[in-house]
C-alpha cells in the first residue's frame, strides 16, 4: 500500500513538472506555423515606426512571439497554487521549486517587458545579411553594427540577401517588428548608355 501511494506521488510530480514544458512546447510549435507580422509594413506602420515608435499590432506582435514562455509561466504557477500533495514539507519544497522555475521563466523575459513598457523601435539601414542556424532565423546588415536580430520565418523568406533595407526592431529584445524595403537608385542614363 504504502509503495502504491509512493508511485502516485512520483506520477503526480513528474506530471507537475513536465506539463508546463509540454504546454510551452506545443506553444512553440502553434506560433512557429502562423505569421504574427504582415511581411511588409502598412504605410501608418512605417510612419509610426520612422518616428521611433512601436504599433499596437507590433506590441502584441512581442508578446505572441514570447508567449511559449508565459504559458510555461502561468501553467506552472498554476500547478504550484492548485497542486496539494501530502507529503508534508517536501511538497511544499516542490510546490516554492515549481513556483521559482515560473519566476525565473518570467524573469528571461525581463527585455521584452522593457519594450513593451518604452515602445520604442530602433533601425539599422544597408544591404540584408540573412542567418539561419537550424530553425532560427535572424536578420543584420552587411556594412552596419554586427547586430544579429531574431526574425519570423516568413519575414525572413521575404527579402533576398544584399536587398537594401532598413530593419526596425525592439532596443532590448532585439526582435525584428518591421523590414522596409530601400528605394534603389536606377543607374545613371552614362551607365545605361555605355551598357547598350
Amino acid at each position: 500500500m504504502c509503495g502504491k501511494a509512493l508511485t502516485m506521488t512520483i506520477t503526480e510530480i513528474i506530471f507537475v513538472f513536465a506539463a508546463p514544458y509540454v504546454l510551452a512546447w506545443l506553444t512553440t510549435n502553434l506560433t512557429q506555423r502562423i505569421n504574427i507580422l504582415p511581411i511588409t509594413p502598412s504605410p501608418a506602420t512605417s510612419a509610426r515606426n520612422n518616428l521611433g515608435r512601436l504599433t499596437s499590432r507590433q506590441r502584441q506582435a512581442l508578446l505572441l512571439y514570447n508567449l511559449p514562455e508565459i504559458v510555461f509561466a502561468l501553467a506552472a504557477i498554476v500547478f504550484a497554487l492548485g497542486w496539494q500533495p501530502n507529503t508534508g514539507l517536501n511538497g511544499t519544497v516542490l510546490r516554492w521549486g515549481l513556483g521559482g522555475m515560473a519566476l525565473v521563466r518570467l524573469g528571461l523575459l525581463w527585455p521584452v517587458w522593457r519594450d513593451l513598457v518604452a515602445g520604442r523601435v530602433l533601425a539599422l539601414s544597408g544591404p540584408l545579411r540573412k542567418i539561419q542556424v537550424r530553425s532560427r532565423r535572424a536578420l543584420a546588415t552587411e556594412d552596419g553594427p554586427m547586430v544579429v536580430l531574431p526574425v519570423e520565418a516568413a519575414i525572413y523568406a521575404a527579402y533576398d540577401a544584399a536587398q537594401p533595407v532598413t530593419i526596425f526592431y525592439t532596443p532590448f529584445s532585439k526582435q525584428v517588428v518591421a523590414v522596409q524595403p530601400l528605394a534603389t537608385e536606377p543607374a545613371p542614363i552614362d551607365a545605361q548608355l555605355a551598357a547598350a
